[in-house]
Order: C-alpha cells, then structure tokens, then sequence
C-alpha cells in the first residue's frame, strides 16, 4: 500500500478514535463535575477549545516538519498514550475537585472546574487537532511533486476534503460503535482502552506504509512549475475580480467560523428538538450524532465535486441560502414526526426504543441538513487552494476557525438563545446567520455593483419569505404528543394552536379539532430542558420537563399521591437525629414540603433546571399553597449537579438525602443510581442517618429492578422497600438497622402536620406504614441474589431500560411472582414492631394486598416467622382464607377466635353469604361481642321477624356504636310496631333506606299499605340501591380477577348476580372461573339461571349463551 492510499484508513481510524474519546471523557468528567449546563459546557468547551487550537497550531508546525507522516503517527502515539494515562489521572481529578471545590462560591467552582478539566483535556485534543493539518501537507506535497500533465486545477483543497470526509466518516463509525455497543457492552474504561488501541493503530498504518513505499515517495518540497505559480499568486472567483490570498485566506477563515457557528449551534438546537421527541438516551443522542457526523462526511464529498468548474464563493453561497430554507421546512416538518414514529414502530406509542428508529427519526431531519452543512468546510479550503506551499497552514486556519465558531455557536443557542427567545427563534437565529453568509458570499463574488447588490437582496427576500410563513415547531403540542398517540396519529398537530414561549402562557390551550384537553398554564424553554404546566378546570396541574411527567396537583387534600407523602416523611420517621436533609430535585415541590414538615431544621434542595421552580411557584400560588423555598431560613436552593453537591459537601453532612432524579433510562439520570453515587450519599450522611431512593415501575422489569436493590445492597448494610402505588419502589437504605418502633410512633405523634398529610393519604398510623413495606433488608437480600450491581463505568441500567418499550411497567402481578418465595417480613423486622401493633400490620397488609394472590401468601409466610397470640392468629387465618373466597375456612376460623375484630368479621361474613339466621341466632350466644351490631341489625330486617331484631338491638345498646344510628331507629320502630312503625321510622329518616335490605323490608312492608307512588318510590330506590351494590361488588370482582385471586373474585361475582342477577356477563364470568377451578356443576347453575333471568335481554342473553358454548354447557 502506498503511504498517500494509507493516510485514509489511519485518518478513519483519528475520526473513531477521537469520538470515542469525547464519548468516554465526557462521561468520566461528567461523573466528576456533575451533568450541569455549566458542568457539561466546560467540558465541551475544554474539548472543543483544544481541536481549534491544535488546528491552528498544528497546520504552522506542519509546514515545518520533515516528515508529516511520522509526525502524524508520533500524534497518535502521544494521544493514545495520554488516554491510557488519564484512566489513572481521572480519579486523582476526582480528589482534587472534592479538595479544592469544597465550601467555594459558584464562580470559584466554575473556574477550578475549567482549570482541572483544561490539563486533561487540552495536549490530547490539541494533538486531535493537528493531525488533519499534518496530512493536508503530506498530501499537498505529493501533489506538488508531480508533473503538471498530471495535476489537475482542484488544487490541494480536492485531496483535502478527501481526507476530511475520511477522517469525518470514522467519526460516524466512532459514534455509532460507542453509542450502540461500547459504552452499553463494556464500559467507559473498556471504550477508552480501544480508542487508545484505535489510535495506536493508525499511527502502525502510516509508518509500515512508509517503510514499505517505493523508494521514490518523498514528502520533501517540490519546485513549482509555472502554472503552480500563477495559481499560487491569485485565484479568479468569477472571471474579473482577482483577491489575494492573504484576503481569501481572511474570506475563508470568517466564513468557516460562521458556517461552524451555525452548525453546532443548529446541532445544540436540533437535538434540543428531538430530545422531547425520542428522550435523551445515550443511544438516541448517538443515533443524532452518527446522522449528523454521516450528513458533514457525505457533504463535503459532494462539495468537492460540486465545486469543479465553480466560484466556490457562488456554491457557499447557495449551500448557506439552501440551508436557510431546509430548516424553515424542518421547522415546519418536526410536528408530523410523532405520527411517523407511531406507524414505524407499529405500536400505540410515540416514544421509540428501538435503535433503528432513532436512527431513521434522527436521518429524516439531521441528515439532508447536514449533508449541505459538509461542503462548508472543503469550499472554505477551495477558497485558499494556492499551490500547496501553505496547504497545511491555510487547511489548519479554516478548521480551526469552524472549531472556534462552532464552539461560540453552541454555547450561544444553549445558555443564551434558548433560555431567551425559545427553540424557534432560536432556529430561526439559525436561518438568519445563513441568510447573511449567502449575502456575504455573494457579495465577494460579484463582478459587478448590479451583480453584488442582487447577491445580497436574494438572501434577504428569501429571509423575509421565511418570516411571512412562519413555520412552527408547535412545542406545545408536541411535548404533549405522547400522551394519546391515537389522537396524535388521526388528528395531527395541524389544529393545535401553539403556546408562546415565554414562561407564563396566559391560558394557551392545546386544542386539537376544537377540543382543549389542557391548559398550559406555562411553558419554559430553559438551559437544561423545556418545562411546561398543564392545568385541567384550573384544579389540577401536571409539571412536565421535557414532555415527561414530573410532579402536579390534584384536587383535594394533600394535592399529590401517596408515594411522594411517603418519600417526604420517611426521612423524619426512620433517621437517627433528623436535623439537615439534602432533596435531589424539586419537582413540584412535594417531597420538600413533607420534610418541612418534619423536624428537619435545613433542608438542601439541589435542581438542575431553574425553570422548574418557577412552574412549582405559579402552581402553588395559583392554589394558595404554600411554596416550601419560600421559608428562607430552613431551606437553601443549589442549582448544580447532585453528585457534584456530595462530593463538595464534607463528610457526615445530612442526616438523610432523599433522591427523586428523573428517569433512569436517561443519559445523565442514571448516574443517581450506580454504587458510586450510593458511596458518595454514603459519606455525607451522618451516623444513623439514611437515604430514601426512588425508582419507577414504569418501563422497568424485574432484572433491573433487581440490580437497582443489590446496588444499594452492595454499599450499605440495611435497606427496605416500601410500594405506596402502581408506579413508584421507594427503598430506605442506611449503615443502622432500619425499623418501625415505639420510637417511630412517638415522632408521627409529634408532628402534627406530618402526621395530617400522612392521614390524607391513609399512611397516618403506624400499622398503615407498615403495610406498604415489600421488602425488609433479609428479604432485598433474597430478592437482588447475584444480579450484577450497576457502576459509573458501565451503567446497565440505563441502557436496559432504554431498550424497552415505554408502556413495559412493572406492575404488581409482576412483582409478586418475582416475591413468591420471599416472605413479606422477617422476624426481625416483625419483633421490632410494638407487641400490641403487630396483629393489626398483618390484617392491615392483608387487605392492602387483598387482590393479589401470591402477596397474600406472602403474608401467610410472614405469619410463621412470628409468634402471635391464638385468638390474633385465628383472626388472621380467616382474614386470608376470606381474602381467598374460602368462606368456610374463614367462618371457622373467626368462629373459633376470640377477638372482637373476628366476631365483626363473622356476623358480615354470614350476612353478606345469606346465612341470616345463623347470625341472629348466634348473637346472645357467642363469647366476643363485634364492635358495632349493624350487620345484624340489616340481618334481621332480611329475615323479616320482629322477634329476631331483640338481640341486636340488646346488642347495639351495650355497644353504644352503630355505623347508621337511621339503621337502629329503623329496627327498634320494627321490633316495636312491626311494618307500620317501619314504614313511618324510613319516611321520618330516608338514609334508613341507604341499606338494601331495609329498603326491600320497607317495600314489602308497603304493599297495600301505602299509595302507589309511594310504593314506586321505594321500587325505584330498592332497584337503585342493588344496582350500586352490584356495580360496587362487580368492580371488587374484576380487581380481585386482575389480581389471579380467583377465589375472592367468584365470591365477588356471585354477590353481584345476588344483586342483579340478570346480569348475563357477570354470569359468564363466574361460569368461566367455576369450570377453571374445576366446579362444573355450579358454573352450569350459574348458566342456567342466568339464561332464565335474561330471557327479555338480547346482549345479556347472548354473553351466557356464548359462555355455554366456549364451556361446552348446556342450559335449558
């Protein structure tokens, strides 16, 4: 091989190594200074300072150089030598920070964060910078060397842009590689490694090339012939108007920086853009980069044929003219990509997960711009072309000119334009930089005053045409896109009408074929993410950021769910001394306020976006909330990173830190859950102290959750996990064992307000806390087992869950199967609990669980890990067989127990079954009297004996506790006048009739003894009541079918037959359960019945004859 034919697979093997290095060391040092826009812009700007200066350095020095080419390879070597050392210099940098940081104001953090990143980052991207420079001379040498019947007029810029593309399509294969498989597969440390080999590789290529090329190749300089000479001295751009190359090279150097302004700052936007649409997962950002990298490699393979013949000033112009339009037709396009997503992906979801969607999303926009954004470069280098004598220099100028500019560009439309204006006038920021390149070129082009003055008016009228139509992203609808992607994908954003971009939207509604499904109350374009707030009937809120859903209010008492109640006070209830707590994240401001509430006397609240603290403030004024921030002196803000904030913070700072980052699948997110942050949360806390973590069951699946518990398990010592609702695992973690005691019970007692919040939700009382826990620290343990814990170097977690679909949750089902074999608490955490308190957390859990049939045997494993009293226990074993539908079971067991909670549950068992008689006739009997008698008293008026009503009423009198005292002065009038007392007790006090068996007793009662109407009047009531019972017991039904508690669902459906019994599709239900569980008989009584009842009903007719036929039944 050639060393002019070698320089392309070395430079392919630069472009993929340097790629991976900006991959790799972007993540390392974003784990140092934390994921904030400052953070993250100085990393960028370190990277990026270093690749314009070895630019422009790199092509002087090369025009000294003996040898390019082994100056080339000794680039490389010193890179990939570099890179290996930094994977032991970057932990040290990691002190440092920690050391120098510490206590410092946020300019000084600033500044050390730019003075430590700058001696890591500077010698290997200045070395990155130089190499193409390097090259462009050992390129332009040859050509140089050779005859001018052999040259062509293209000059060196030709087989520079060769090498650019090269050099830039090993880039796309750099970022695609440490997207989609390095960086998931083998870590940041593995991916670091082969960029160093990668680089190491390409220096091999150059310098076995050389060895090997024929004796004749030689890089010295050549003499000039004539025609060299004149091309040297000036260029013609249109035939007339010659400039020097001092001017062009001035021309060029401006233009590149322009055109890589606008570029990377269309870059920073564009992906802003797409990130709301396909969320910020390391692999959709790499699916943008790949894309983008492949459009600037292809352009300006075009651009050097494109230019042939050409003024290069003419076709910059017209590329920056077409790029104007491109992305006024962009803008106007990216409404419509939610719907394509939808349709490629073939499933009701806008959100892709699929790596070759992102890619296809991504090409649709970024690609067709890009490609016209590569020729910028390789037309700058035709500006310069002169003989070669100065290629290196002149190609160095204009690369560093496009870093420098695109480095200005991004910082601009990132941390000015953006929070400033919006993504749209931003974009169009964008279009009005190319516009003014188009004039600008033109301009020089010009042969003539007429010729200059329509160079500059076409782009502008261009410009003003642009303006006029005012393409739309419509940000407002398309952060709302995902949440009915059947509306999104039949209606469009056509009729949405867009919200103004300037934080408060004054009540702009995202309307869609005349409906308004919410009100955006504010949308925000910060420097970090988009938040926006939805109001419904100006009761409830939803925050989003990004289009995600992060926190709200909604009507009533306390406004938000269980699980943010219960993040917020477990910290007050479970750390040692709760005196400073640190939040990650406000979100709506929850969990803040809870710890407020709580004895905590400094809480530190860390947030990346400071748009979310506006939202959180209109939405609480707007409800007269109170806003937590507002108590300035037990509240302190930090807008930074959260890591970054514990490595700064000296040790044993909190007393607990309560982490609720956003989405794990996130690039960025999941760094809150690797086992160096836990480390980190770790060395903050004081003794005793704990951290409260929580995880989404939202696109999750049991292997994750699982190294999400042994990655907690992996750092501290004790950890229990707690299920409030469907969507949320919050785990508790600290070095202490973590237990409800009596001292947990005096502090809910204490605080007052804590306490109130907490009753709102129904987790006021200890027993009720304690029946949201899942797990305790034996049963973690059991249930994380070996799966692989989660590092800073490799992130498992947000590349797994990346890869599900976004409606994958987790839910109860199942957790529970993966629980089975996990009893619900050990006997270490069931002794902990006060003796008194313990019966009632097991009846408390069994019902909180009473759906689900492997959480209740779970339960019933938990029960024989403890020593429980026999009447307690008994009272148990019937609560579970109930649970189960195993109603025999239960009437034995509650029958044979002691307690007054057991004799309640028998007299509503035998009830709600029909075993009326037996009721009454137990009441004067039985040992333990219940604590109300409203079960029998309802029992009495369905038998119909006055006589039989005594003994409740006896009953009701000594407990003195009646649910419906309308109930007991119904019965006492029956007892004491039979139906005519009755009759006039129920008309005296209609909420007699609220229980349905008072109001058949009065129906019947009526008969002949009162007028018409009234008798329909109680038909009517009588008809009303069964059917919100059956409506109330069909719903139990389905619940309990859900949850695979079969038996409690056939208990359930059969209530509701008793109440409506022509009901055909409850019939077929039960039918179908009974033949499951092996009862034939009963499902074809069921049928049989059910056929006789619906005789008048086509649809409930046709449910039963359908479920006899499926079942192979027949029925009269």
């Amino acid at each position: 091989m050639s060393v002019r034919l070698a320089l392309y697979p070395a430079l392919f093997c630069s472009g993929a190594a340097a790629l991976l290095y900006e991959s790799v060391w972007g993540r390392m040092l974003h784990r140092v200074f934390g994921v904030g826009d400052l953070a993250v812009a100085t990393v960028l700007a370190c990277f990026f300072l270093g690749l314009g200066v070895g630019s422009g350095l790199g092509g002087r020095w090369a025009q000294r150089v003996r040898s390019p080419t082994v100056a080339y390879a000794a680039l490389e070597v010193g890179i990939a030598l570099w890179a290996l050392g930094s994977l032991v210099a970057l932990p040290e940098l990691h002190r440092a920070y920690a050391a120098l940081g510490a206590g410092r104001s946020f300019g000084a953090l600033t500044a050390i964060r730019f003075a430590l990143c700058l001696p890591v980052l500077l010698p290997p991207t200045i070395a990155m910078g130089a190499t193409l420079p390097v090259l462009v001379r050992a390129t332009s040498e040859w050509r140089r060397a050779l005859p001018a019947s052999a040259a062509d007029d293209a000059g060196w810029g030709s087989e520079a842009t060769w090498l650019y593309a090269t050099n830039t399509l090993g880039a796309v294969f750099g970022a695609g590689v440490s997207g989609f498989y390095l960086l998931p597969e083998q870590g940041a440390r593995v991916s670091l490694i082969v960029a160093a080999a990668t680089s190491l590789l390409a220096a091999v290529i150059v310098v076995v090339s050389q060895r090997l090329a024929a004796p004749g190749w030689s890089m010295r300089p050549a003499r000039r012939d004539t025609r060299q000479k004149a091309l040297a001295r000036e260029i013609v751009t249109d035939g007339s108007l010659a400039l020097s190359l001092r001017v062009r090279g001035a021309c060029a150097a401006g233009l590149a920086a322009g055109a890589g302004s606008a570029s990377l700052a269309g870059e920073v936007l564009w992906t802003r853009v797409l990130r709301t649409i396909v969320q910020g997962t390391t692999q959709a950002f790499a699916a943008m980069l790949v894309n983008y990298l492949l459009g600037i490699g292809l352009g300006a393979l075009l651009a050097d044929r494109v230019v042939r013949g050409r003024s290069p000033l003419r076709v910059f112009g017209a590329c920056q003219l077409l790029l104007a339009l491109m992305t006024a037709f962009s803008i106007g396009a990216v409404p419509q990509l939610p719907r394509l997503i939808v349709l490629m992906q073939g499933t009701a979801s806008t959100i892709p997960h699929e790596p070759w969607v992102l890619m296809a999303v991504s090409s649709l926009l970024l690609l067709p711009l890009s490609v016209v954004l590569g020729t910028s470069i390789p037309l700058a280098w035709q500006m310069v072309r002169d003989d070669g004598e100065h290629a290196a220099r002149q190609a160095g100028r204009v690369l560093a000119s496009n870093t420098l500019g695109g480095l200005l560009g991004s910082l601009l439309a990132g941390f000015v334009l953006v929070p400033a204006v919006g993504l749209q006038l931003a974009l169009y920021g964008v279009i009005t930089l190319h516009v003014l390149m188009a004039a600008f070129a033109w301009a020089l082009a010009g042969t003539s005053p007429p010729r200059r003055l329509v160079g500059v008016l076409l782009p502008v009228l261009a410009l003003t045409c642009i303006v006029a139509l005012r393409p739309s992203l419509r940000l407002a609808w398309l952060l709302d896109a995902w949440h009915d992607a059947h509306r999104t994908v039949i209606s469009g954003p056509e009729d949405s009408d867009p919200c103004p971009s300037d934080g408060d939207c004054g009540g702009a509604a995202v309307c869609i074929e005349g409906r308004c499904n919410d009100t955006v109350r504010f949308l925000r374009e910060g420097r970090n993410t988009t938040v926006t707030l939805l109001s419904r009937d100006g009761t409830s809120y939803r925050l989003f950021n990004d289009g995600r859903p992060e926190s709200g209010f909604s009507p009533g008492e306390p406004g938000f769910g269980r699980e943010l109640a219960l993040l917020g006070a477990l910290p007050s209830l479970l750390a040692a001394t709760p005196e400073r707590a640190m939040a990650i994240g406000f979100g709506g401001g929850h969990t803040t306020s809870m710890l407020l509430k709580g004895p905590f006397t400094r809480v530190d609240v860390v947030e990346l976006e400071e748009a979310v603290i506006d939202a959180a403030r209109l939405m609480h004024n707007t409800l007269d909330k109170p806003f937590p921030l507002d108590d300035t002196e037990r509240t302190h803000l930090v807008f930074d990173d959260a890591r970054a904030q514990l490595l700064l913070a000296p040790p044993a700072t909190y007393d607990a830190v309560v982490s609720q980052p956003s989405h794990p699948w996130l690039a960025g997110s999941s760094a809150l859950y690797t086992a160096e942050f836990f480390r980190e949360v770790q060395h903050s806390l004081r003794p005793g102290g704990v951290l409260v973590q929580w995880v989404n069951l939202f696109r999750m699946d049991i292997p994750s959750l699982r190294s999400v518990v042994a990655t907690l398990l992996s750092v501290f010592a004790h950890v229990q996990c707690y299920v409030a609702e469907d969507s949320s695992f919050i785990m508790v973690a600290g070095d202490a064992p973590i237990a409800f005691s009596e001292a947990t019970i005096d502090r809910l007692e204490a605080n007052h307000a804590l306490r109130r919040t907490l009753e709102a939700v129904e987790l006021g009382t200890l027993v009720e806390l304690v029946s949201v826990v899942e797990l305790d620290t034996e049963g973690a343990r059991a249930f994380a087992g070996d799966a692989p814990v989660i590092h800073d170097d490799r992130p498992t977690l947000e590349f797994a869950l990346a890869q599900l679909e976004f409606y994958a949750d987790l839910d109860e089902l199942a957790l529970d199967q993966a629980l089975t074999a996990i009893p619900w608490l050990t006997r270490t955490t069931l002794d902990a609990l006060p003796d008194s308190l313990r019966p009632d957390a097991f009846l408390f859990r069994a019902e909180h669980v009473r759906n689900r049939r492997r959480a209740l045997t779970r339960v019933e494993q938990a029960m024989d890990a403890t020593a429980l009293p026999r009447s307690d226990r008994l009272m148990l074993e019937g609560t579970l067989a109930e649970l189960r539908g195993d109603l025999s079971h239960a009437l034995r067991a509650y029958a044979a127990s002691e307690s007054r909670d057991a004799a309640d549950r028998l007299d509503y068992l035998r009830h709600v079954e029909g075993f009326d008689r037996a009721l009454l006739e137990h009441v004067a009997t039985r040992q333990a009297l219940p604590y109300n008698a409203a079960h029998a008293m309802s029992a009495c008026l369905a038998v119909g004996d006055p006589a039989l009503c005594r003994a409740p009423l006896r009953a009701a009198e000594q407990l003195d506790d009646v649910d419906d005292d309308a109930l007991e002065t119904a019965v006492r009038a029956f007892v004491e006048g039979g139906c005519p007392s009755l009759l006039l007790a129920v008309e005296a006090d209609e909420h007699a009739l609220d229980d349905p068996e008072a109001a058949f007793r009065a129906l019947l009662c009526a008969q002949g003894a009162v007028p018409e109407a009234r008798i329909r009047a109680l038909q009517e009531h009588v008809v009303a009541g069964r059917m919100r019972a059956a409506a109330y017991e069909r719903g139990l039904a389905r619940d309990a079918q859900e949850g695979l508690n079969l038996g409690l669902a056939m208990r359930h459906f059969a209530h509701t037959l008793r109440y409506d019994p022509r009901d055909g599709e409850t019939a077929a239900s039960l039918a179908r359960l009974l033949v499951q569980a092996g009862q034939q008989d009963r499902a074809q009584a069921v049928l049989a019945r059910a056929h006789a009842e619906t005789r008048l009903l086509r649809d409930a007719r046709g449910a039963v004859d359908r479920a006899a036929r499926d079942l192979g039944i027949t029925v009269p």
